[in-house]
This record gives C-alpha cells, sequence and structure tokens, in this order.
C-alpha cells in the first residue's frame, strides 16, 4: 500500500483523473493500493444523489460531478482529505462497502477524539 500526501492544493478534477486512473491499475495488478491525502482549490463536488436546489449560490464556486455517492461537499483550503483506493475483494469475499464506511468513519473519530481535533 502506498501512502501519499500532497503538499500543494490540488484541482478536485486532476485528482478525480488520477484516481481513476489509479483504480483501473490496481485493478489489472499494475498498482498498489493507495491513501492520498489532498486539499483542493475551493470547488462543490456533487455525488449520485445532489440535487441543484440544495445549493444556495450554484454560480459561488465551481461544482464537478463524479460517481461517488452521497449530496454536494465543500472542497478547500485548510480542508485535508483522504482518499483511499482500495481492493475490498482483497478484505472480504462478500465486500460490503455500507459497512466499510461506516467502520472508517466510527475510526476516524475515534482517531480525532483521541488527538482532540475537531472533526465534521
Amino acid at each position: 500500500m502506498e501512502f501519499k500526501t500532497n503538499c500543494k492544493l490540488l484541482d478536485y478534477d486532476v485528482a478525480l483523473l488520477s484516481m481513476e486512473k489509479r483504480v483501473n491499475d490496481v485493478i489489472s495488478g499494475n498498482e498498489r493500493e493507495l491513501v492520498w491525502f489532498v486539499e483542493h482549490h475551493p470547488v462543490i463536488s456533487g455525488g449520485s444523489s445532489s440535487d441543484k436546489s440544495d445549493l444556495l449560490n450554484d454560480h459561488a464556486l465551481p461544482i464537478h460531478y463524479s460517481g461517488r455517492g452521497g449530496k454536494f461537499t465543500y472542497h478547500g483550503p485548510g480542508q485535508r482529505v483522504v482518499y483511499l483506493i482500495l481492493d475490498l475483494k482483497k478484505r472480504s469475499p462478500i465486500p460490503d462497502l455500507k459497512a466499510y464506511v461506516h467502520n472508517l468513519e466510527l475510526k476516524s473519530i475515534s482517531v480525532y477524539a483521541g488527538l482532540y481535533m475537531e472533526y465534521y
């Protein structure tokens, strides 16, 4: 598994293209799994459940849609995002993405609380 940190702000669309390529490379066995720490220029990402009527001002920031689940999410400087590119089939014969995300959320909250950090 590779751990990578970007020290400079990264455009969301550049990160998305890079992740899509990495997913294909991990699936084909050409790359290792990746845990990637990134901060983005101000942007709103839209998931599969996003509805433009949920936005107060849809012209304030660029909006990028991706194949991820969920609604709209703001990304910007000072907000570290952790992207996980993992082969869940290696970890379980019947991978359960929702259970994995839920457990990851619980572990993250535990780590942040232990470090006395604010988390949202």
